[in-house]
């Protein structure tokens, strides 16, 4: 039941209040994974998976001949209860570098630091953001629903599904004696604090079944969940399919800007900013993890170290992801060999997820920049790499098969699937060609070290070159987006320095710590309406100059986090007595004087006047959100200063 000048003006008090909260579920702004907490609902933004705790671990032997298994180190024991010390065989020391012999394993959001089970929903940016989501959906209590577009979902699943054929190929069985010690983890040349919680990847089944559970939508198309929020996707520039979501109640607006990418000259349909402008609330991620690599820069340097490779006869690998920039290096490698005179060099694409991952690009005509959809329209393929395929200046493979050693020579450029070169058709190809100086590997993912993903190959002769290529926005455009976005609050992480990533003076800057609830904004009131049966009953009733009211008795109804004021069953007799007007110190001394209390003293202070009766000892306290009377032991007297005040209100 509700009464009262409140309901009025269509705000209903809560019993508790409630708020806008942020939480990261990842220390590395990378790979995000943040808890949004709103009245009433609860969103994950993204999903990511750490891989760099790969490069913690030995190469996969998948030749047979390689020899990258290196010596047991000799500090690899383990302390038992009873006996001598066990050896962990496991745990190698390959020049000069303690690497782990071991089956990879993986950081993943800290979900354990949550409610996992009252999670309402997951937005997902990117198919690089969704990589941890079968763990969330397979091995959590995790019900809610899972929001991503249809490239992000297809292009999710083609990562995982070679990430999951990379880590099969060679499978090892964990060692009997858990390497997860000090002695060990302090010599590992990642970070190793959390491995304790670090997991195996993953089965393909898992990661299928996750897809599946996902929800499609499209750029622009609203969803409303609880029936107070209503969800949008807007493309980011950074892949086909990747978004920037916005989420609007009546109250509030929360934007989540994750990587994003103002490049003209890509494939995906370019950043959209205006939704995202003068929200409550913008939550930052995705950030370069390569401020200092010009993406031009970068890839003009690939390109020429590409060129000198097959100039020179040899082989030109590049580990890449089969999708999401290698669509773009794959055109600028095959114009640039032709613009070299290298025409008959074999392009080939090595990866189980090659094949599928061209041929959807090609149908992702509404995901795609202007020029790009343009042709799908004439009509042709949007991608050069279908004309590429038909004349076999591009051929593709899923792994090293009998076919891909027949159609193999030299010279030859290579894009193959596993960039940190631990498993997969990369790591297998570089262990093949190492002893080829005339060749290069040129690294051109941004999430990997370059010096901790060759460490295990120190021992090749072929030559490496890092270039890597994010097209994520550096910092000067990240500043100069955030400025035009002019967010009231910037919830983003800090760098090692602890100053936040982005530095921002329009409004409040947040550091989106791991494990840390940051309350960003409270919410006492929630909307209601009136129906219709309970507004033909009010009449409004002039309270002051220019100003009317009207006093409600009302049933609140409450469905689906939608409230309503409708006519309440409640007898006359039990109403309220509502009283609203204005009190003007001068008007309140006159109604004292006509009630024969002359001899007052006003007395103004900061935020309060103070009408004293001298002769009486009793005192009215006129403050902005309250008036008390203040009389001793003489009830006759406070009920006659009351009536005075009353005479100044209207009842409704």
């Amino acid at each position: 039941m509700a009464s009262g000048a409140a309901a009025a003006v269509g705000g209903v008090p809560m019993s508790l209040a409630n708020g806008i909260s942020v939480t990261s579920l990842s220390d590395n702004p990378q790979y995000p994974c943040v808890l949004l907490q709103m009245p009433r609902l609860s969103i994950l933004l993204d999903c990511a998976l750490d891989s760099t705790t790969a490069l913690n671990f030995l190469p996969l032997n998948l030749i047979p001949k390689a020899k990258l298994v290196g010596s047991v180190w000799h500090g690899a024991t383990q302390k038992t209860a009873e006996g001598p010390p066990k050896v962990l065989h496991s745990v190698r020391s390959l020049d000069g570098r303690v690497l782990l012999h071991e089956p990879l394993e993986y950081r993943l959001p800290r979900f354990e630091l949550v409610d996992v089970a009252s999670i309402d929903i997951v937005l997902i940016s990117s198919f690089h953001s969704i990589l941890a989501l079968p763990y969330l959906t397979e091995r959590t209590a995790f019900a809610g629903v899972i929001y991503a577009t249809e490239p992000t979902r297809h292009f999710g699943l083609q990562l995982m599904e070679a990430m999951v054929a990379a880590d099969s190929e060679a499978p090892r069985r964990p060692s009997r004696h858990g390497w997860k010690v000090p002695d060990v983890l302090a010599v590992l040349p990642g970070r190793t604090l959390d491995a304790s919680l670090w997991q195996h990847l993953y089965t393909a089944e898992e990661a299928a079944a996750a897809i599946h559970r996902t929800t499609a939508v499209s750029y622009n198309e609203k969803r409303v969940e609880m029936g107070c929020v209503t969800i949008t996707a807007h493309p980011s520039g950074y892949g086909i399919g990747a978004s920037n979501w916005v989420l609007q109640t009546p109250e509030q607006r929360v934007v989540y800007v994750a990587a994003s990418s103002n490049s003209s000259d890509r494939h995906p349909a370019a950043l959209n900013i205006e939704p995202l402008l003068n929200a409550d609330v913008c939550v930052m991620a995705g950030l370069t993890p390569v401020p200092n690599a010009i993406p031009d820069q970068m890839v003009n340097e690939m390109l020429s170290r590409v060129i000198k490779a097959v100039a020179d006869g040899g082989t030109a690998l590049l580990p890449v992801h089969p999708t999401g920039v290698v669509l773009d290096l794959i055109e600028l490698v095959i114009t640039r060999l032709a613009e070299a005179q290298l025409t008959t060099v074999p392009v080939f694409f090595v990866s189980p997820s090659a094949k599928a991952s061209l041929s959807y690009a090609d149908i992702c005509g509404e995901w795609l920049c202007e020029n790009k959809t343009e042709r799908v329209f004439m009509p042709e393929y949007p991608f050069l790499h279908s004309e590429y395929i038909s004349t076999k200046i591009l051929q593709i493979f899923p792994g090293l098969t009998p076919d891909f050693t027949k159609a193999y020579r030299e010279p030859c450029v290579i894009f193959a699937d596993q960039p940190d070169l631990r498993s997969g058709p990369a790591a297998q190809l570089l262990t093949m060609i190492s002893g080829r100086p005339e060749s290069c590997c040129v690294l051109t993912c941004p999430d990997y070290n370059i010096d901790a993903v060759v460490a295990p190959y120190s021992r090749s002769k072929i030559r490496f070159a890092a270039c890597p290529i994010d097209p994520a926005l550096r910092p000067s455009e990240v500043r100069r987006l955030v400025t035009k976005l002019s967010p009231k609050t910037l919830v983003v992480h800090s760098g090692p320095d602890g100053a936040p990533l982005v530095p921002y003076k329009g409004g409040v800057v947040v550091d989106m710590a791991m494990g840390v609830r940051h309350m960003l904004r409270t919410v006492e009131f929630e909307r209601a309406v009136i129906n219709e049966p309970l507004a033909r009953t009010l009449v409004p009733v002039q309270v002051d100059h220019g100003t009317s009211a009207v006093g409600i008795t009302a049933c609140l109804r409450h469905h689906d986090y939608k409230f309503q004021l409708g006519v309440s069953g409640v007898s006359r007799a039990k109403k309220r007595r509502v009283l609203l007007g204005s009190l003007q110190t001068h008007r309140v001394v006159q109604a004292l004087a006509q009630r024969g209390f002359r001899d007052v003293v006003v007395e103004q202070h900061e935020s309060t006047d103070v009408v004293r009766l001298v002769s009486f000892d009793a005192s009215i306290v006129l403050g902005h959100n309250r008036t008390d009377i203040v009389v001793k032991d003489n009830e006759t007297l406070r009920q006659a200063l009351r009536d005075s005040i009353v005479s100044l209100l209207t009842e409704l």
